[in-house]
């Protein structure tokens, strides 16, 4: 029959020196960790002139700094949490920025594409290319064979609300010199 598992306790010595080591058996049965008694459940009383906390870690004397560390790590939790919403607000505003240049710089080409034979005509089909990319036509000007757009996005971020977001894009012929 194999031997049963034993704890090794250590009492050490009101004084400070080495104390005795006593082998239990493993489990206990009385889990408090008081003074001399821990696994046998006849001896391990709680003696009558002690008092205080029963319980495990119950010697460990209480400081003004018990639960500090809880404290720093719930401060911390908070500024790692508003430096990610901040990255995210600034990352949304990115994203629709070249959303908006992306969207002015092909409403200028389909434009410029249609600028001369329809002229003015070419801003409308304009609103629909800003449209379709998910921007508004704010001003369309054709001088010639070249047009000048700008286009607005709207944006919705986080704890900022509703912005606009405008681009401005030209295209037309390289040779070509329209009024700036």
């Amino acid at each position: 029959m194999p031997s049963q598992p034993t704890l090794r306790l250590r009492r050490p010595r009101p004084d400070g020196a080495a104390g005795t080591s006593t082998r239990v058996p493993w489990p206990g049965r009385c889990r408090r960790v008081l003074g001399e008694c821990f696994a046998l459940p006849r001896r391990c009383r709680v003696p009558a002139a002690r008092e205080g906390p029963v319980g495990r870690g119950a010697e460990r004397r209480r400081t003004r700094e018990a639960g500090v560390a809880t404290v720093w790590a719930v401060a911390l939790i908070g500024v790692l949490w508003t430096v990610a919403l901040g990255l995210v607000t600034v990352a949304g505003a990115r994203v629709v920025r070249h959303r908006a240049q992306a969207a002015a710089d092909l409403t200028a080409l389909a434009v410029a594409a249609r600028a001369i034979p329809l002229g003015e005509e070419a801003c409308r089909r304009g609103e629909a290319v800003a449209a379709a990319n998910g921007a508004g036509l704010e001003r369309c000007a054709v001088v010639g064979p070249t047009a000048d757009v700008i286009v607005a996005a709207e944006v919705r971020l986080p704890l900022l609300g509703l912005h606009t977001v405008n681009a401005r894009a030209r295209a037309g012929p390289a040779d070509h010199r329209a009024a700036p």
